[in-house]
């Protein structure tokens, strides 16, 4: 099941990034709006420091997505 949303998740976000780059046909858009995208949702997965440092209201966030 898990495989299965990532899997979704990531055509998703492949699809959203395929639409804006035939909308606005300049790859430094296109790059910064995926990086506006992933970015936050990076910090927020707990991949650059462990969830038990990160901030009340992220942890908050995280465990009201569970």
């Amino acid at each position: 099941m898990l495989t299965l949303c990532a899997m979704l998740v990531g055509a998703i976000t492949a699809s959203f990034s395929d639409a804006m780059a035939l909308l606005l046909r300049q790859r430094e858009s296109v790059i910064g709006i995926n990086t506006l995208m992933t970015l936050p949702l990076t910090f927020l997965s707990g991949a650059f420091m462990p969830l038990k440092l990160a901030p009340t209201g992220s942890r908050r966030w995280r465990s009201s997505i569970r």
